[in-house]
């Protein structure tokens, strides 16, 4: 990596991010195509807060004393993607070809009280819980799903319970179609009943 910069050729692998982002701004002249993004110089709750705010997918976060190393993955550079909790009705689970259990159908509340798909939440389930979240599942199984509501695809193989257990998903945001994007499982939240959920995030669910 090099710039030249008034005649001279400066090399700068070796040069720190904050030299190298000091350097660049110099040389360059904003126009309508071409700039040097603005840094966030805030702490890191604020950016993951403006991020949001923006609806933009994350932070990427840089230290300031950090090389460039070309080809090569580095904590010094890190992506963070803002997350959401939120508390959730368990409605049922899909299986996948092995027949273990691989994802968790979620649900809301509404605000007509009825209950709300949110979606499938298969990432963050620890592979020892597998079978313990199964068996609790199969204790209260029923035939026919909760939710009036449920995509074809996500219906298929699907096995229903009774909606009384609450979890948490953590979750990057609510789509048009009112699906949680990226849900990820955190965990049982016994602290909970059913009727203590509600829908916690930034605006209303979309009316079915």
């Amino acid at each position: 990596m090099s710039l030249t910069l008034d005649g001279t050729e400066h090399h700068l692998m070796r040069t720190p991010y904050r030299a190298r982002r000091e350097l660049l701004a110099t040389a360059i002249s904003p126009t309508e195509r071409v700039r040097v993004p603005p840094a966030f110089d805030g702490s890191l709750d604020e950016a993951i807060a403006h991020a949001r705010a923006e609806r933009l997918e994350g932070v990427l976060a840089k230290r300031l004393d950090s090389i460039y190393t070309p080809g090569r993955r580095s904590q010094q550079w890190i992506k963070i993607k803002p997350r959401t909790d939120q508390s959730v009705i368990v409605i049922g689970w899909r299986t996948g070809p092995d027949g273990k259990l691989r994802s968790l159908l979620v649900a809301v509340p509404g605000a007509d009280g009825e209950l709300h798909y949110l979606g499938r939440a298969g990432s963050g389930i620890a592979p020892g819980d597998i079978d313990d979240i199964a068996r609790t599942l199969a204790g209260i199984e029923r035939k026919t799903p909760p939710v009036a509501r449920i995509p074809d695809a996500d219906r298929r193989d699907a096995r229903w319970v009774t909606p009384t257990l609450v979890g948490e998903v953590a979750y990057s945001e609510l789509t048009p179609q009112g699906r949680l994007r990226a849900p990820s499982w955190r965990g049982w939240r016994p602290d909970l009943s059913a009727s203590d959920v509600r829908w916690e995030g930034a605006g209303a669910l979309p009316t079915p």
